[in-house]
């Protein structure tokens, strides 16, 4: 069977999926977070967002049963199967993390408790979609409260990103939770501001 992949790409026309966070079947692991933005197939066109950027994942395949996984929680306070990187090669916070709070709630917020890493299984014919709000959360220091760390929230800056689409055919149980086995990433560049407003990647394994 030859594997072809169709490296990301740029769409005009604007859709997402709708997320229903632990409702679809192939969740693995307990102590989901409510906001993991866990996505499923689609389901309904809706517009995207004003403000924003969709990322898809789209799995293909000519075999029968075939199938991959994503990171669909990890950690990082959000999904990690497309992550965003600056010009630089930099990771860019596009996640508050959950365990600080934010600057503007400096010692007065409620914050999280360590999770267990999630994975979500897309069969052939399934996406994924995630939607940055194009904020990002760098960690800073609280003013009255030297010593305390933080997280901004801030709109992106205007340039040149890659995101990086990651997926694998076998996933793992540890002591922490599930994960992606020997993930196979590709790296999408795309601007910001853009018309496009969708960064797409496919991949398809097809004869």
């Amino acid at each position: 069977m030859k594997k072809v992949q169709f490296f990301g790409c740029l769409l005009s026309f604007s859709s997402v999926v709708a997320c229903a966070a632990g409702e679809s079947e192939g969740l693995y692991a307990q102590n989901f977070p409510a906001d993991a933005g866990v996505m499923v197939p689609v389901i309904e066109e809706v517009p995207v967002p004003e403000g924003s950027l969709v990322f898809r994942f789209t799995y293909r395949s000519d075999v029968a049963d075939e199938k991959v996984w994503i990171q669909s929680w990890g950690g990082s306070g959000d999904q990690e199967w497309v992550r965003i990187f600056d010009a630089g090669g930099r990771p860019v916070p596009t996640a508050r993390s959950c365990n600080v709070c934010a600057c503007d709630q400096c010692g007065v917020c409620l914050v999280c408790s360590s999770s267990s890493a999630l994975v979500k299984e897309l069969a052939a014919g399934e996406s994924a979609e995630w939607t940055w709000d194009l904020k990002v959360h760098p960690l800073n220091m609280c003013n009255d409260r030297p010593g305390t760390t933080c997280s901004e929230n801030i709109a992106a800056e205007s340039g040149e990103y890659v995101a990086r689409f990651c997926y694998g055919y076998k996933m793992r149980e540890t002591e922490h939770g599930f994960f992606v086995d020997e993930p196979q990433c590709t790296d999408v560049p795309f601007e910001w501001p853009a018309e496009d407003r969708l960064i797409e990647h496919q991949v398809c394994d097809c004869g």
